[in-house]
């Protein structure tokens, strides 16, 4: 099934582009996704434990099933004060 990625700020750097579509398989998990990012974009491997993920605009937990079409932004970690 096909996902639309979106990049911000270093990761975009490092991918490339601000955006992709990415095949992933049907009833992946947004913590499977996160746990398997460097397969998808080996750019990322020494970012891939601080990254954070939304779906469609939401935090979410890491038991949300992907659907097809959705989209996911990869995120460097926030901080605030």
């Amino acid at each position: 099934m096909k996902i639309k990625i979106r990049l911000f700020a270093r990761y975009r750097e490092l991918i490339g582009s601000p955006e992709t579509n990415l095949e992933v398989q049907s009833g992946i998990t947004s913590g499977t996704f996160k746990n398997q990012i460097e397969n998808f974009f080996p750019q990322l491997k020494n970012h891939a434990p601080n990254l954070l993920i939304a779906i469609n605009g939401e935090f979410v937990d890491s038991n949300l099933t992907l659907k097809e079409g959705d989209e996911v932004a990869i995120l460097p970690p926030l901080s605030g004060g």
